[in-house]
């Protein structure tokens, strides 16, 4: 390994929790997604909305030492909705 690589690994190393952290985002000018393939589009009589609710509990105890991951909270459904709407044209 080198200097160069070492430098740049210890920020990532030691993140804010004092555990390994790394993101990349993506370049100024190639961060944005555009659809080009028009032509392969699906034409569809309708359109479906939905929408889902849930609320957010606390999990007691459920932390185990050695995980990399501790779940502190679950979502617990609570509604939905939805819409059909039904296309004027298709396309």
């Amino acid at each position: 390994m080198t200097a160069e690589l070492l430098e740049r690994h210890k920020p990532e190393c030691m993140g804010q929790p004092k555990r390994p952290t790394r993101t990349e985002l993506p370049k100024e000018g190639e961060n944005k997604v555009k659809f080009k393939n028009h032509q392969k589009q699906m034409k569809t009589p309708f359109v479906v909305y939905a929408d889902f609710e849930s609320l957010i509990r606390k999990i007691r105890g459920c932390a185990k030492k050695g995980q990399a991951t501790i779940k502190t909270e679950v979502h617990k459904p609570c509604g939905f909705s939805y819409l059909i709407v039904r296309s004027n044209s298709l396309f």
